[in-house]
């Protein structure tokens, strides 16, 4: 789960780093653009104030209404009228270029603006302004004026700056594509290694609880039958032994009868080592939830499966002791059980939240507290230390040392 919410976190940060990239692609073919109307503007026209005034003020309105049209810059809840109004401004510098020089050289970079706009307001301003370049080019060119050539050159750059304005969006737009299917890539990939990785974990629950169930079944067969064959077997050899009369033969029955007995304890050991194994401690801890009453019921496990028999046994006492203590006593409606492997040691948590509980009482320093004190004896028999607390609700936490020697402790305190 964590990683699978780091490797979401590090997809969002790409796509944030990748956005604000493709917008200074864009940023910077504006700054081309803006780079070429002033050299032209300095080579064409004498510095002043006024071509300082008409250069900030066409930097300024063009990227303030350009942005407007960037999701990243815009702001979420704009309206059509501020859309309009912003077209409207657009188009009264774009008229500008017709009563001041500098603001007609500035005119290619309002043409990467106007082209994008939806409203007529720009688009009407810019034919009016190429009808009157158009009639200045003509009546310059039928008497050879000299300004013809930077006109020219401020159109030229006009369309240049469109041109390039529209492949640098279709190159971002292509990207964007591209950058999406490989997202969506990415993530199919994640959402089938996440899907595998849970096929495998259900595949080995059944297999462990398919080897349990087997396991189960080999100890009970053996148990009924080959049990109660020795067990006949050593009644048979002891009861000739007592009618049995010739000295020859006592020493070979006595024998028989131990090698029956001992075949007898070694089977009772392998049946209930049997057994053991085959108690899922997340099984049977699941098994407690109470069914006639109102508390809501929630196990959390997070154990391997070789937990020792031992530690099996003493959590499910415990838990059960503590789920009848809860049901009896408690005035609350939640039961929690907790249970976590940790490199060094095991760790059991029952809780519930009812408010009814006396500290006291329950530890046992009262003499009260029979069920608390019988859970006191069985931590205490596998070596475990409690704690116990009553301020908000009612939680008992065991916590067991893992035993060095049983390939289950940290490699570490080995």
């Amino acid at each position: 789960m964590t990683f699978v919410i780091v490797t979401f976190d590090g997809i969002c940060c790409k796509l944030i780093l990748r956005k604000w990239r493709l917008l200074m692609y864009k940023i910077c073919s504006q700054f081309l653009i803006v780079l070429s109307c002033v050299m032209l503007m300095v080579v064409s026209l004498q510095v002043d104030y006024v071509m300082i005034a008409c250069i900030l003020t066409g930097i300024i309105v063009c990227t303030f209404i350009d942005m407007q049209d960037v999701p990243q810059m815009s702001p979420a809840n704009k309206s059509k009228t501020a859309d309009r109004a912003f077209d409207l401004i657009l188009a009264v510098y774009i008229l500008s270029g017709v009563f001041f020089a500098p603001s007609f050289f500035m005119l290619p970079y309002a043409a990467m603006v106007f082209r994008k706009r939806k409203y007529t307001a720009s688009r009407m301003a810019a034919a009016l302004v190429g009808i009157v370049v158009s009639v200045d080019c003509i009546l310059k060119i039928k008497h050879i004026a000299p300004g013809i050539f930077y006109i020219l050159e401020v159109v030229l750059l006009m369309a240049f700056a469109v041109m390039l304005s529209y492949f640098t969006e279709l190159l971002l737009g292509y990207q964007m594509k591209m950058h999406s299917m490989r997202d969506a890539s990415m993530e199919h990939d994640m959402l089938m290694e996440q899907m595998n990785h849970q096929l495998i974990e259900k595949q080995n629950a059944q297999i462990y609880n398919v080897t349990l169930k087997e396991r189960n079944r080999i100890a009970r067969e053996i148990h009924d039958n080959v049990g109660h064959m020795i067990t006949r077997s050593i009644l048979q050899v002891g009861a000739i032994g007592v009618i049995n009369t010739d000295e020859k033969l006592k020493a070979p029955i006595a024998d028989l009868k131990s090698t029956l007995d001992t075949a007898m304890d070694s089977m009772r050991k392998s049946v209930h080592d049997l057994y053991d194994e085959s108690v899922d401690l997340r099984q049977a801890l699941a098994k407690l939830k109470p069914t006639d009453s109102a508390f809501a019921f929630s196990l959390e496990y997070d154990c391997e499966d070789d937990v020792p028999r031992d530690v099996k046994y003493a959590f499910i006492a415990i838990a059960k002791e503590a789920v009848n203590n809860a049901v009896k006593h408690s005035n609350g409606d939640e039961i929690r059980i907790i249970v976590r492997e940790h490199p060094a040691f095991y760790q059991l948590e029952i809780m519930d939240n009812g408010t009814s509980a006396d500290e006291r009482s329950l530890t046992g320093e009262t003499g009260d507290g029979i069920g608390i004190k019988n859970i006191k004896e069985r931590v205490a028999a596998i070596g475990g230390t409690m704690r116990i607390k009553a301020d908000d609700g009612f939680m008992i936490f065991v916590t067991l040392m893992k035993k060095k020697g049983t390939g289950h402790e940290n490699s570490n305190n080995r």
